[in-house]
Parts: structure tokens; sequence; C-alpha cells
């Protein structure tokens, strides 16, 4: 019995021994771990790298074929009304439903002429861009004081921020009209706007004997 017990410790010696590794065996084995470690994480890194760089060529390929599509439906967006009638910048109705025509051109130009007018203050001027049917209708001495304004605060700028045909021979201007006061540095001082909301410029064909027509403003916004 005894005997045996003593083959059996020194066979277990010996299978200790075996599986047993020397320090320099020991550090062959865990270079070679390590190894296959960074081997697998730059495989990662790269897995990684492939996908981002394949993100962004996908992006960029949206942005291409799609921008046209985006930048008409961002235009839809802010030219839709609100819930009360109106959009962003306070118009009703539907805006810059505009083709591009010879009517439309002309009339751009009559509006363009009347609001450069009003804020050079020149009635002589913007008295012959009025209808016939306005000038008659209002007071000589109002159309005057119109253009001229008053010195304090002055007709200083315009801005065109919608336009829309109303009918055949009819276009409507929405237009920011600002103000300026007399004595205030004109680099460092901000404009007013005349009135709390956008005007509405009416312009009209009158005669459609001449080429194009000629276009008139039927109303002092």
């Amino acid at each position: 019995m005894r005997h045996s017990e003593n083959r059996l410790e020194k066979d277990f010696k010996s299978l200790n021994h075996k599986i047993t590794m020397s320090d320099k065996e020991n550090d062959y084995v865990l270079n070679e771990i390590n190894q296959r470690m960074n081997k697998n994480s730059l495989s990662k890194n790269r897995i990684h790298v492939k996908y981002y760089l394949a993100t962004i060529a996908m992006a960029f390929l949206v942005i291409v074929l799609a921008g046209p599509q985006l930048k008409n439906s961002l235009q839809d967006l802010l030219n839709s009304p609100s819930s009360d009638g109106q959009n962003d910048i306070g118009i009703i109705g539907e805006q810059d439903n505009i083709v591009v025509t010879t009517d439309y051109k002309e009339a751009l130009r009559t509006a363009n002429e009347f609001l450069i007018a009003w804020q050079k203050r020149d009635p002589e001027l913007g008295q012959t861009l009025l209808t016939e049917e306005l000038i008659g209708k209002t007071d000589s001495s109002d159309l005057v004081m119109y253009f001229t304004g008053t010195s304090n605060p002055y007709h200083h700028s315009f801005e065109i921020v919608g336009k829309e045909k109303v009918e055949e021979g009819e276009y409507h201007f929405h237009v920011w009209l600002y103000e300026n006061y007399t004595g205030v540095d004109d680099e460092s001082s901000t404009p007013i706007k005349h009135g709390d909301e956008v005007v509405t410029l009416e312009v009209v064909r009158v005669n459609e004997s001449d080429i194009g027509g000629v276009w008139k403003v039927n109303n002092l916004p």
C-alpha cells in the first residue's frame, strides 16, 4: 500500500513537471497571445474606418442626388401657410408662384422704380408710376406726402420679400419698408421697419397695346 502511494506521488510530480512551462516558454506564449489580440484589434479598427468612410460617401451621395429636392422642400416649407393663414413673413396666400415672363419682368421693374421713388422721396417720379384710377381718387397733397414722408425718420430702404401672380395682368409684391433717423450715423444705426407688417404693392397692366404692356402701381402701401 505504501509502495503504491509513493508511485502515485512520483507520477504526479512527473506530470506536473511536464505541464509546467519555463519563464521563457511562458513569455513566448504571452507574446503570441498579445500579437494575436493586436492583430484582431487592428482588423476591427480597419473595419470601423471602412464603415465610417462608407457612411461619409453615402451621405455625400445623398446630398448630391437629393440636393435640389431638399431645397425645393425647404422652400415649400418656408412658403407654406401656418395655422392662422400666414406664412413666416406674415403674407397671406401662396407665395412665389411665379413663372418669369415678360409681363412679370415689366411688373417687377415698375415695382422697383416705385420703391426707389419712395426711398429717394421723389414724388414726381413716383406719380408717373401710378394708375390714373389711383391718382383720381387720392388728394394730390397726400400723394406728395406719401413720397416725401418726414425728415425724422426719413425713408431709408426697402426689401421685396414675396410676390404672387393674382391674375393675368396683375402682380402683388410684398415689401418691408425701412426708415432711419436724421442725425444718426448710418453705419452704426439700424433702420427701423415702417409699420408693423409687410405691405403689399399692387402692380397692374393698364395698356395692352404696347409690347409687354404698360404697368402701373394701383395702391399706396
